[in-house]
């Protein structure tokens, strides 16, 4: 993606702000936006996580930028660009600013919208041993303002959010 392309989609986010921004604005649980695994938004939680001076480092940046298996986050990024449901939970070690290695789970879901044709993917980010990415999304689905309902393949209902039990 060019920086151009990363600059528009960034822009559209945010103008109107995005929903989704605004609740992971809210969090204090890492949590990114990207596209094609280029990441379009991270909140305050995620640079701190990776030791980045300011989230604004990291846009335009790719996932695997951060380490890991390169090959796994590749595929990864493909899976999300055509899955109808969350996927399991990744782990990864990644490498901060500063070069120290933190394990993390990362729990991905790709957004029904598409912004500009292109898929947009939330990514929760846990480290390991220190949150449960589980309770982390119920939180995050609870700052929307949007009703949430995550439903399986069949339509069952798993869960859903205040707004959208109102």
């Amino acid at each position: 993606m060019t920086k151009e392309e990363v600059f528009k989609l960034r822009e559209s986010l945010f103008h109107p702000p995005h929903p989704w921004v605004s609740a992971a604005q809210r969090v204090d649980q890492p949590v990114a936006i990207h596209s094609e695994g280029t990441i379009l938004f991270a909140n305050e939680a995620t640079a701190r996580l990776v030791g980045a001076p300011s989230p604004e480092r990291l846009i335009g940046l790719q996932m695997g930028d951060l380490g890991g298996d390169t090959t796994q986050t590749e595929q990864r990024v493909a899976k999300l660009a055509t899955a109808t449901e969350p996927l399991e939970k990744a782990r990864y070690t990644i490498r901060t600013f500063d070069g120290r290695e933190r394990h993390i789970d990362i729990a991905s879901f790709a957004l029904a919208e598409r912004l500009d044709g292109r898929v947009l993917v939330v990514s929760v980010v846990n480290v390991v041993g220190e949150s449960d990415s589980d309770a982390q999304f119920a939180k995050l689905f609870e700052y929307l303002d949007d009703g949430v309902l995550v439903v399986d393949r069949s339509g069952r209902i798993l869960s859903s959010n205040s707004a959208a039990q109102k």
